[in-house]
């Protein structure tokens, strides 16, 4: 009964905050920008992992949509290039062929790949 009364009082702040209120009235493209910019993450991580060409493809079609229209938002999504450049060749990397590399086998397993 506790955390549902603390959950309850922390709803209520958040719904009454007033920046929420203000900064909702406003459509800014950096608001965008973040749902783009997750979104391509999001399918590239999901296509690194998925099993069948047509899904692959697929995938690999939604990454570059959202990548798309975050670059066409603001320049500042280039920023996530590198990011899954990186992912692209941990995951080539495996784990298996890299026995001796610690840190390489940590990041792997805390990108869950």
């Amino acid at each position: 009964i506790q955390s549902l009364s603390v959950a309850t009082i922390v709803s209520l702040m958040v719904v009454f905050e007033v920046s929420f209120i203000v900064e909702s009235r406003y459509s800014l493209p950096s608001q965008f920008l973040l749902v783009f910019m997750t979104l391509s993450l999001l399918f590239a991580f999901k296509y690194l992992n998925s099993k069948t060409k047509t899904k692959r493809i697929l995938l690999f079609l939604l990454t570059t949509l959202f990548f798309g229209l975050g670059v066409s938002t603001k320049w500042f999504s280039l920023s996530i290039m590198p990011a899954l450049f990186v992912i692209l060749i941990l995951k080539e990397n495996s784990i298996e062929t890299h026995h001796d590399n610690r840190i390489l086998r940590i990041i792997l397993k805390t990108l869950h790949i």
